[in-house]
Formats: structure tokens, sequence, C-alpha cells
């Protein structure tokens, strides 16, 4: 490490810029994070609705009542599911707002531990996108062998 690095105004001016984009990302990922919570709510209420329609619960038709506790699941996993990826993005990107806030208060008052910590925010914004990442591309993974051996399965 070199303690004697410092910032110039250039690199100032860019770190600033860089803030008014982090923090417009930030606030409409936190909105974001705030319509997915709704979504997720939202199917609830489809699921409350959908146990009322006579279509999917009479006897003799339509789905029946075994058919219809497995949309009832279903919905209740969905509504799980979007309330889940709901706080990882509000986490995400409150991480984000803070570092843009944080970054604010170090440019306008110089003050390094101030930048030290805003930069704290921001590596746990990646940490977290980066663990997201591995997240994803490890249920594709998991996906296409699941698909794979099904496929050689039914052939």
């Amino acid at each position: 490490m070199n303690p004697t690095l410092q910032l110039n105004e250039k690199a100032i001016g860019h770190l600033n810029q860089t803030r008014k984009w982090a923090k417009f990302l930030a606030i409409l990922g936190l909105i974001s994070s705030f319509f997915i919570a709704l979504s997720g709510l939202f199917i609830g209420s489809v699921m409350a609705y959908l146990s009322t329609v006579e279509d999917y619960s009479y006897e003799g038709g339509g789905l029946g009542d075994m058919g219809l506790e497995l949309v009832t699941w279903m919905y209740y996993i969905m509504a799980a599911v979007c309330l889940v990826i709901a706080a990882v993005y509000f986490l995400i990107h409150f991480n984000l707002y803070r570092f843009a806030e944080q970054l604010k208060t170090a440019i306008n008052f110089s003050k390094n531990d101030i930048l030290e910590n805003s930069f704290k925010y921001l590596k746990r914004f990646y940490k977290i996108n980066g663990i997201l990442v591995i997240t994803v591309f490890g249920i594709y993974l998991l996906a296409f062998v699941i698909a794979a051996i099904t496929g050689v399965a039914l052939s």
C-alpha cells in the first residue's frame, strides 16, 4: 500500500460524477425493490381471489381441490421469492446509495475517513453483486445439468 496516495482535482471531479450516477442508479434500484415487493404482495391477493373462483373449485371440473391447493402453494412460493428478491435488491442499492452520500460528504468537507467509509459501502455493493452473480450462474448450471439428465433419461 502507498500511504502517500492523494487525489488531484481531476480525480475528485471524476469521483463527483461517479457519485451522481451512483445515487441516480441507487434511487432507481430502491424504487424497483419497492415495486418487486409490491408484486410479491399482489401475488398473494391474486391467490386469494383464485381460491374464490368457481371454475377452479367446483367438483368434477377445473383443477379440483388438489389442483387448487397446488396453485395456492405456487402463489405462496412466488410471493416469497419476490419478497426475497426485493430484499436483496434493496440491500444492494442501499449500499450504493450510502456510498454516494458518504462520497458527497467526503468531497464537500475533504475528509479522508469519510472517503474511506464510502469505499467500504462500494466494496459491499460489489461483493453482494458478485455473490449474487455466482449464485445465479450456479442455478443456471444446476438447471442445465438437470435438463441434460432429464433429456438423457427420457430418450
